[in-house]
């Protein structure tokens, strides 16, 4: 028995995997730098909300996003969680635009949350 719908077949399956792996678009990067072991990264600019897994201890990822917030002339809000295992920072950007991030140990891993306008992806 001869099949006619190779192709279809073919169209089929590339459409499915297309789906089921979506590459992120140039414009979609987020807007905070990401360590060099960053994983498991999602970032949605609509909603302004960034997560990822990195090996970096929490001090480390946490004077990362300290020193970034200081160069882009971002104000650190007093923050209410900065231990060991935990902490949350809030910043006040461009006078109205807000990040709120917290990093997290889970494991062997840090956890990274990121979200608030200061994420949301500008323009079109």
């Amino acid at each position: 028995m001869a099949s006619h719908s190779t192709p279809f077949a073919a169209f089929i399956l590339a459409s499915f995997f297309s789906l089921a792996s979506p590459s992120l678009a140039e414009d979609a990067k987020p807007p905070l730098p990401l360590p060099d072991d960053a994983s498991g990264m999602t970032y949605d600019g609509e909603s302004g909300s960034l997560t990822f897994s990195s090996a970096k201890p929490i001090k480390e990822l946490a004077a990362m996003y300290r020193d970034y917030a200081k160069q882009h002339g971002w104000e650190e809000q007093a923050g209410v969680i900065n231990k060991d295992n935990m902490v949350v920072m809030t910043f006040m950007a461009s006078g109205e635009d807000v990040a709120t991030i917290t990093v997290m140990k889970m494991g062997d891993n840090a956890e990274v949350t990121a979200e608030g306008t200061a994420l949301e992806a500008k323009g079109g």
